[in-house]
């Protein structure tokens, strides 16, 4: 099955908001990795489980901090790039301060939690200090 037949199985209610496919992959990190936070969000309101953590460490997370830093590191940092940056910060936001998504999940295969990965990303400091932010305003426990 194609990733795009899966997410739109899960869609059209042929399989769990959470099911798993091959890949040990949800629908909804199949979206985040693609980027299609539109998609995404919907199946967050769906009542998808936006916490599942697969036998690699990767969740819906984890694929949006390495889009972040990803982005982040690329020298020249062109508008394409800051807007692919811009919309993968502002679904984290959402992800931390509507969705309440935890944070003490491991997002690597050295178990750093999210919080811990973005204390070592230096270049991320914006992002740290959101979730600070968030965390001052008891929005996140």
């Amino acid at each position: 099955m194609s990733v795009d037949d899966f997410i739109n199985d899960v869609f059209n209610d042929k399989l769990n908001l959470d099911a798993v496919d091959d890949n040990d992959k949800t629908a909804a990190i199949y979206l985040a990795e693609n980027e299609n936070y539109e998609k995404l969000e919907a199946l967050i309101k769906m009542g998808a489980n936006i916490n599942f953590v697969n036998s690699r460490n990767e969740s819906v997370v984890s694929i949006l901090l390495n889009k972040l830093r990803e982005y982040r590191n690329l020298d020249a940092f062109p508008l394409k790039v800051h807007k692919k940056y811009t919309a993968s910060l502002n679904m984290f936001e959402k992800l931390v301060k509507k969705y309440r998504c935890n944070l003490d999940v491991p997002v690597d295969i050295d178990d750093n939690t999210a919080f811990m990965a973005l204390m070592l990303i230096p270049k991320l400091e914006d992002v740290i200090s959101k979730v600070i932010f968030f965390r001052e305003l008891a929005i996140y426990p």
